[in-house]
C-alpha cells in the first residue's frame, strides 16, 4: 500500500524534506488551474506556487526517489471565474511534467464538467503523450461524476479517484449545499466498468463488505448505490405486493364497464373517469375497494354524454 503525505496548504519544502525520513512513498500536492480560487484555497497565486513553493518539493522528493502526484483543482472550470481555457490547462501540465512530477489529477472540484468536455480535454492532453500519469478526480456536485469517468475512460485514462461510498467534505463553491458526501463512490464504478467489461481486478463483494464497515463507522447511510440496490445481473423474486395486484388488476378489468376507462393506478389507488356511476357500484358489492370517492368536478361533455367525472378508487388492502 503506498503511504502518502498531503501537503495541501503548507507547501514548504521543509516539511517535505522532515517526510524524507519517514516511510512516507508519495508526497501529495494542491494546486489549481484558476488564479482566483488558488489564492482561495492555498493563499497563494499559482505563480507563486509554481514558481517558489514546487520546484524544492520536487526536487527533495526526487532525490529520495519519492514521487509527487499535483492535483489540479477547477481542471474544468472555477465557479468565481468560470471556464478554464484548455490552453491554460495544457501549459500547466507542461510545466509540471517538465518540473518531475509523478502524476498529475484533473480534480472537477465544482461538479462543472460533463462527458463531452472530459472528453474533449482528455484526449487533447494525452495526445500530448508526455511522461506522466494522468488521472481523474470527479465530484458529484451535479450528479454528473460517475458519467464524467465513462468519458475519462474512453478518452484513455486509468486513473480514477474514488472514496468508500462516495464519502468527502469538500462540495467547493455551493454554498447552498451541506458538507456531506460528492466523491465517486467506489463500489459504483467498480461495478459499472464490470458490468461494461472493463476488468478492474476488484474483489466487489470485499469491497462491499468496506462500505459496510465505512457505513458503520460514519453512523448513517453513504449515498453509493450498490449496497442497497445490489449488482445488475442479480435476479429477484417477484414481490408479494405485486402479486396481489396483478390478481386484482384482473377481478378489476372483467368488472368496469366499457363505459369506463381507467386513467392511471398508483399503488392501491386507481383514477377513473366514467359515464355511468352504476360501474363503481359493481366494484364495491364485489368488494374490491374499501373506498370510492365520487368527483364533482366533471370534464367537458363528449358528444351526446352528459360529461365525464371522475372517480377514486381504494383497493381493500385485506383483498
Amino acid at each position: 500500500m503506498t503511504r502518502r503525505l498531503p501537503l495541501w496548504k503548507c507547501l514548504r519544502g521543509t516539511v517535505c524534506r522532515r517526510a524524507m525520513i519517514t516511510q512516507i512513498d508519495e508526497i501529495l500536492i494542491l494546486l489549481s488551474a484558476s488564479d482566483t480560487f488558488n489564492k482561495l484555497n492555498i493563499g497563494r497565486t499559482l505563480k507563486e506556487s509554481l514558481n517558489k513553493m514546487l520546484p524544492s518539493i520536487l526536487d527533495t522528493a526526487a532525490k529520495n526517489s519519492r514521487s509527487v502526484r499535483v492535483y489540479v483543482m477547477t481542471a474544468f472550470g472555477c465557479p468565481y471565474t468560470g471556464k478554464i481555457s484548455i490552453e491554460d490547462i495544457v501549459q500547466l501540465l507542461l510545466k509540471l511534467s517538465y518540473m518531475g512530477a509523478s502524476e498529475v489529477v484533473l480534480v472537477d472540484s465544482t461538479g462543472m464538467a460533463n462527458p463531452r468536455s472530459v472528453q474533449s480535454t482528455l484526449r487533447i492532453l494525452l495526445d500530448l503523450q508526455l511522461d506522466i500519469n494522468l488521472a481523474v478526480h470527479f465530484h458529484n456536485t451535479r450528479g454528473a461524476a460517475i458519467a464524467n469517468c465513462v468519458a475519462a475512460y474512453d478518452a484513455g485514462v486509468r486513473i480514477f479517484d474514488t472514496s468508500l461510498g462516495g464519502m468527502s467534505a469538500t462540495p467547493y463553491g455551493v454554498s447552498e449545499l451541506d458538507i456531506g458526501c460528492w466523491n465517486v463512490p467506489t463500489e459504483d464504478l467498480v461495478h459499472l466498468f464490470e458490468e461494461m467489461g472493463v476488468k478492474t481486478g476488484v474483489d466487489l463483494e470485499k469491497l462491499l463488505d468496506c462500505v459496510r464497515l465505512a457505513e458503520q463507522m460514519a453512523g448513517m447511510h453513504l449515498p453509493g448505490h450498490l449496497l442497497r440496490a445490489g449488482r445488475s445481473s442479480q435476479i429477484v423474486g417477484i414481490p408479494k405486493h405485486l402479486e396481489r395486484h396483478q390478481i386484482m388488476d384482473k377481478k378489476i378489468g372483467g368488472v368496469l364497464k366499457t363505459a369506463s376507462m381507467l386513467i392511471f393506478k398508483s399503488a392501491d389507488v386507481y383514477f377513473v373517469y366514467t359515464l355511468q356511476f352504476q360501474s363503481f357500484l359493481d366494484l364495491f358489492e364485489h368488494g374490491l375497494f374499501s373506498l370510492i370517492v365520487w368527483s364533482v368536478h366533471q370534464a367537458e361533455p363528449a358528444g351526446d354524454a352528459e360529461g365525464l367525472q371522475s372517480v377514486v378508487l381504494v383497493l381493500d388492502q385485506d383483498r
